[in-house]
């Protein structure tokens, strides 16, 4: 049985062949008429090829539950990209790369999620907001905030060590993964969007260094 289910949208059929082929027996891939209720699934993949890119981002963000992470398949573009994360895509894969860079993107991702698993289930409060890692959830004044995954794995990171100023090649190398190649205006997208929903103030740069906590604020 397939440890992880990988939702395709948008995707040709030799398309789904080529990624059923990629990876190994540990994953099974869903299309969405073939989704069964029950399913927990745990990485959308949406095709860039669609018309309605940015309603089909939101609409699986809201309607999956977990907080299901969604990656974008597509050239790289970065005007594309940035509304596409604006409107809470979680990262992205080049559909030029090789075939071995984007299996090691996607195992990347699960081996991340394992490392988050291991972690602590204790809250962790910082001023007015409370993260809880045992439900994957944040609290701002107690209203539940719509963290995309990567938002919420920031700042999880973040908040680990509230004094420490984490560099950007340890954040990517935490969320993204090892090897993993990521371009440095996707990183303050996230960043950006991550500041207007805990409060801007929250998360501190330290210019030419990285970011970390504002812990009193």
């Amino acid at each position: 049985m397939a440890r992880y289910n990988i939702l395709l949208v948008n995707f040709s059929k030799k398309s789904i062949v080529k990624y059923q082929n990629l990876l190994d027996d540990n994953f099974e891939f869903w299309t969405s008429d073939k989704l069964l209720p029950e399913l927990k699934i745990h990485l959308v993949l949406i095709h860039w090829k669609s018309k309605h890119l940015c309603d089909d981002i939101v609409v699986y963000q809201q309607n999956l539950p977990y907080k299901t992470p969604v990656y974008l398949l597509t050239p790289f573009n970065e005007t594309l990209l940035l509304q596409c994360f604006q409107n809470g895509v979680d990262d992205f894969i080049d559909e030029n790369w090789t075939d071995e860079l984007i299996k090691a993107k996607i195992l990347a991702f699960f081996s991340c999620r394992k490392k988050f698993k291991k972690d602590s289930s204790k809250k962790i409060r910082i001023g007015n907001l409370t993260i809880n890692p045992k439900k994957r959830k944040v609290l701002r004044k107690g209203k539940e905030l719509a963290l995309t995954k990567i938002e919420y794995d920031i700042l999880t990171l973040l908040a680990k060590d509230m004094e420490k100023i984490f560099s950007r090649e340890e954040i990517y190398e935490h969320i993204w993964g090892r090897h993993i190649i990521v371009g440095e205006r996707t990183l303050d997208v996230h960043m950006n969007n991550l500041r207007k929903k805990v409060g801007k103030n929250k998360i501190r740069t330290k210019k030419g260094v990285g970011f970390g906590i504002n812990p009193g604020l």
